[in-house]
């Protein structure tokens, strides 16, 4: 049996990491606070995707963000 990826934000809600065909048929990701459908059951999150928490308590999964500056080149 596969465990959803669950995310608890600092407010306390629990999100379940879901997906979707879209009508040209890629795969979109999205979090949900409900289960819902077949996408419910991903257990891992996808390569180049991260989950985000905005300041407000709203968590999204979204594609990793480039690295301007590497730790190295940061002179402190």
């Amino acid at each position: 049996m596969i465990m959803a990826l669950k995310y608890r934000s600092f407010r306390g809600d629990v999100y379940y990491l879901q997906s979707k065909k879209t009508k040209k048929g890629n795969t979109t990701y999205f979090a949900s606070k409900k289960k819902t459908g077949a996408g419910a059951d991903m257990d891992e999150l996808p390569d180049g995707y991260e989950i985000y928490e905005d300041p407000s308590g709203k968590v999204f999964v979204r594609r990793e963000l480039k690295v301007l500056f590497h730790d190295d080149e940061i002179d402190t």
